[in-house]
């Protein structure tokens, strides 16, 4: 028998695509618990040797035996499932992952609290907590009190969310400077930690903690949180590539119906071209990667880009080429690479992401580091058209990167935001074409290396997308390890 059964039952369960993780990593959990269960008809059974461990195929017809006992067990008993589940899905995240997004979501806090709105967030899955409670400390500082704010976290795994209600947390859980949210915490020592390892151990403060709650759930179900009401910010990260292409499907409609027309989705970074092609529009704040329901419109002022939905639905064409000439009398130059996401799950082993990332707007508490990317005239058009660009602004933002190419026609980062512009506007054929600018100015240009490596995945030009995700990688260990 073959483990096709295992990896059938898995993919039904919680839309996992086995092929993401491997055979041989579907094969070592199975058999891990099917030795737990005592199913193994002798210890060397499933060792080296016992059966052929590189096709999933076994020549061995007691390990044949137990593994048909093992599936049907898999079939009938929900604890046995949830078992594997967990052997499979192993939490890897950690506080403030990714920092630009929680950077973004206090400027969208910000904008609710002067409207007197209050908040409801979705982080989904959520693995043990720290997005979670990275969110709840971030509308603390956008100026919410107790009770007027909420955040809920969902995940398939009650293993993992019995971790998260505890909310204490090892040292693996703090990769990189927290800054100012270190008041959200108070330490404790102790041998070993419910998340994280051993070590120095922070519990999360009782205003972050009171504002979380978790519920189990698979968000790829189709009668995920029926009896929710939307929320205005979703955080569902880095899933879909480990998704069958059903269950990407009803993740994409479950958001659809669980966001509220001006909500924020924050997405991973390969994936924000999925769900533009599934009806969302881009939000211009680099290094987010946050899109909008098709609906929405951006902004407020003059400049507001954001249109209907015709302009959100078009699919990125098969049929761009993407081939821009070098602007005249540009070289390509390492320039300041603009720091970017992890390419990782955030329940699966991911690289460790660097300690800073650059400020784009002011939030108080100011966030985790200081501005990197800064333009270098006296007044820093390429940091106002941002401001501008995350205002919603978008035609004066692009105005301001045109005004910044007239005196830098070799600013990489102008392309760069440029890109995000056209995103925002639903223009991906536009949005290519000037990521390859900025990645012809500076090859090390991180929102062009990501956003570009997104948009040929989603044209079906995996090795093209494979290519610039190692460049985007081996920047980011070359940095780490500097």
């Amino acid at each position: 028998m073959r483990y096709d059964a295992v990896a059938d039952i898995l993919a039904g369960a919680i839309g996992l695509n086995p092929a993401s993780l491997g055979e041989k990593a579907l094969m070592r959990a199975a058999r891990s618990e099917m030795v737990r269960l005592g199913l193994s008809p002798r210890s060397g059974a499933f060792g080296p040797g016992g059966g052929n461990g590189e096709s999933g195929e076994s020549g061995d017809p007691g390990e044949e035996r137990a593994l048909a006992a093992y599936v049907r067990l898999l079939r009938t008993d929900a604890e046995v499932l949830t078992a594997l589940i967990h052997e499979i899905v192993v939490p890897e995240t950690w506080f403030f992952r990714d920092d630009e997004a929680f950077v973004r979501l206090g400027a969208k806090a910000a904008e609710m609290k002067r409207q007197g709105r209050s908040p409801r967030i979705l982080s989904a899955p959520c693995a043990t907590g720290e997005e979670v409670y990275s969110i709840a400390m971030t509308c603390l500082a956008a100026g919410f009190g107790q009770g007027e704010f909420s955040v809920l976290g969902a995940d398939v795994s009650a293993e993992c969310l019995d971790a998260a209600r505890k909310a204490v947390y090892g040292p693996n859980s703090f990769r990189g400077e927290i800054g100012p949210y270190a008041r959200y915490f108070s330490s404790r020592t102790q041998d070993a930690a419910p998340n994280g390892g051993a070590g120095d151990l922070r519990a999360v403060a009782p205003e972050a903690a009171r504002a979380a709650r978790f519920i189990r759930a698979n968000i790829v179900s189709p009668d995920f949180l029926a009896a929710e009401r939307p929320f205005d910010v979703i955080f569902s990260r880095n899933l879909l590539i480990y998704l069958t292409d059903e269950a990407r499907r009803r993740l994409a409609d479950n958001i659809r119906r669980l966001l509220v027309p001006d909500g924020l989705l924050f997405a991973g970074h390969a994936e924000a071209a999925y769900f533009i092609s599934k009806g969302f529009t881009a939000d211009p704040h680099p290094r987010s990667f946050a899109c909008r329901p098709a609906s929405s419109v951006i902004g407020t002022g003059a400049g507001a880009a954001a249109r209907s939905s015709h302009t959100q639905a078009a699919s990125v064409s098969k049929s761009a080429a993407w081939k821009t000439p070098r602007p005249s009398g540009a070289a390509p130059g390492p320039g300041r690479a603009a720091p970017g996401s992890a390419f990782a799950a955030p329940f699966l082993p991911a690289p460790r992401p660097r300690a800073e990332v650059p400020q784009v707007i002011q939030v108080p508490p100011p966030p985790l580091a200081a501005p990197k990317d800064a333009a270098p005239s006296g007044t820093d058009l390429l940091a106002e058209a941002r401001v501008l660009a995350d205002r919603g602004e978008l035609s004066q933002a692009e105005a301001l990167c045109r005004k910044r190419l007239a005196a830098s026609p070799q600013c990489a980062g102008a392309y760069a935001l440029l890109g995000l512009i056209a995103l925002a506007g639903g223009d991906q054929e536009e949005a290519g074409r000037r990521f390859q600018k900025a990645l012809y100015l500076d090859p090390a240009q991180r929102d062009s290396l990501a956003h570009l490596s997104a948009l040929l995945e989603a044209r079906g030009e995996k090795s093209r997308a494979e290519i610039l995700r190692r460049r985007f990688e081996r920047i980011e260990n070359s940095e780490r390890s500097a």
